[in-house]
């Protein structure tokens, strides 16, 4: 029955995504200033949303579709992994809450199940693992109740081509998306006082135990990118948890720092504390997404702007500006 289920649901996300294509492709010569992508609503499996989530995949030049189902891979499990494992108990919080609503198990709403997993998980980030976390679901600790409010802009696919030179040729990157959101729970870097884009090393997205896997990872994949965009402090990642069997590590690769070309990599394991280590072993890598869907550099003064033409010649001596996007 619940591969029946399964098979439907992608056969509705295959026809939402041709629909969603097609509209892509219609705006695709059109401009979309600061088009307004929360990632909570942004996830979902209609014509509308997936045209923004390839939209802003296409803005970014990752290779990957609105299914990023394919792009996980079964990650390594360590036995350097120091903590015990940890899951949510969804069959006694269901009865708890249905004894508390005072409705049928089958009726219990998945929300109010899901969120008493917050602050379990929250304790077993600090107690056990000894880490430093924060449950940030409601917005508490965050300025404007948000984690991430940031301008995505496209991507230029040579660094050598610096944004003074492109504002000549009107080539230069421009605002494709407003991105502004939250996760449920972070974990911080050791000593970090308050909580931003810039202290954040993993987010943690939970949900409950019968998640929408296509739909789960584009919302992960969303705060991946609300935290990495244009930070040139720390490279964060992302974990997506039903806090049982089911657990995604995402991350960024810069596989080309000269042309800007960035990977979204996947990682699936079967036990949280695996996942866990995994993305706390990134941490310490060096920040690689300071770039990554950036702003132009602003307008120069008044003087440098009167030599800018002059360097045009010289900027475009070895990069050809046809391939800029």
């Amino acid at each position: 029955m619940l591969k029946a289920v399964e098979a439907v649901g992608e056969k509705l996300e295959a026809q939402a995504f041709n629909f969603g294509k097609e509209l892509s492709d219609i705006k695709a010569n059109v401009r979309v200033e600061s088009l307004i992508v929360k990632p909570s609503e942004a996830c979902k499996s209609n014509p509308e949303s997936i045209s923004t989530f390839c939209r802003l995949l296409e803005c970014l030049h990752l290779e990957c579709s609105h299914d990023l189902r394919l792009v996980a891979e079964d990650g390594e499990v360590s036995d350097a992994c120091p903590w015990s494992n940890h899951t949510h108990n969804w069959t006694a919080a269901r009865t708890l809450e249905a004894a508390i609503s005072q409705v049928e198990v089958a009726k219990v709403d998945d929300v109010k199940v899901e969120k008493a997993s917050y602050q379990p998980l929250v304790n077993y980030l600090n107690n056990v693992a000894q880490l430093t976390a924060h449950k940030v679901a409601n917005g508490a600790s965050l300025p404007n109740r948000l984690l991430f409010d940031i301008f995505v802009y496209n991507l230029k696919t040579d660094i050598r081509l610096r944004s003074k030179v492109l504002r000549l040729t009107g080539d230069e990157p421009r605002s494709k998306f407003h991105l502004l959101g939250r996760t449920d729970v972070v974990v911080l870097i050791p000593g970090s006082v308050s909580i931003s884009r810039q202290t954040v090393c993993v987010a943690v997205e939970v949900k409950p135990e019968g998640f929408n896997v296509r739909e789960g990872l584009r919302e992960a994949f969303l705060q991946l990118i609300g935290l990495n965009v244009a930070n040139e402090i720390r490279s964060s990642s992302v974990i997506l948890t039903n806090l049982a069997q089911t657990h995604f590590v995402l991350y960024l690769e810069c596989v080309d720092p000269i042309k800007l070309r960035f990977k979204l990599v996947v990682k699936k394991y079967t036990a949280f504390n695996q996942a866990l280590w995994m993305a706390m072993s990134l941490k310490d890598l060096p920040c690689r997404t300071k770039h990554f869907g950036a702003a132009p550099t602003p307008h120069s003064s008044a003087a440098e702007s009167e030599s800018e033409e002059d360097e045009l010649t010289e900027e475009f001596r070895n990069v050809k500006v046809e391939d800029a996007y």
